[in-house]
């Protein structure tokens, strides 16, 4: 929407960086625990389809055990509109689902969806853009911390993957 043109070339230039090194951070924390953790991208394995139970069985070929997958579906900004009105509040946000599959039995150990919110005190104008600023960063810290809470309240995961 061209009413909208300024706060979404705003968004477009925030440093999105934190989240492309989520996998390094994520496993460097499970170093914490011994486990042997490797990373990459899964669009990096062509054997690999985007869908709601894809197969991760694939990743044995590569030496693998257990896929820790972090899929994020949405982070930026939103508003809900009615024929061009504008009938809430803009937010920042973040959607996605953080799963661990053990790969030789092919078990779903976690499924975790994750959707984070924060919503803006003040209208999308020019003057407010540090607050669209500092409500996205918040969402992605926000996500950073769910990671980890949600990997320290799954012991079995964990456990499973420093026991093998």
């Amino acid at each position: 929407m061209a009413a909208n043109k300024e706060v979404i070339e705003w968004v477009k230039g925030l440093d999105s960086s934190e989240l492309q090194e989520l996998d390094e951070k994520i496993a460097d924390y499970l170093a914490s625990f011994g486990v042997d953790a490797s990373r990459f991208a899964l669009t990096e394995l062509p054997l690999l389809e985007k869908s709601e139970s894809p197969d991760y069985s694939a990743l044995e070929n590569y030496g693998f055990t257990h896929a820790l997958v972090v899929d994020l579906d949405w982070v930026g900004l939103a508003r809900t509109y009615a024929q061009y009105i504008p009938r809430g509040t803009p937010y920042a946000g973040i959607n996605g689902r953080i799963k661990y599959w053990n790969l030789a039995t092919a078990e779903n150990l976690l499924s975790v969806p994750v959707e984070i919110h924060k919503p803006l005190t003040a209208q999308w104008k020019a003057q407010n853009f540090p607050e669209v600023t500092n409500a996205y960063y918040q969402v992605v810290e926000e996500f950073k911390i769910k990671i980890v809470e949600v990997l320290n309240g799954s012991a079995d995961p964990i456990a499973t993957a420093t026991a093998e």
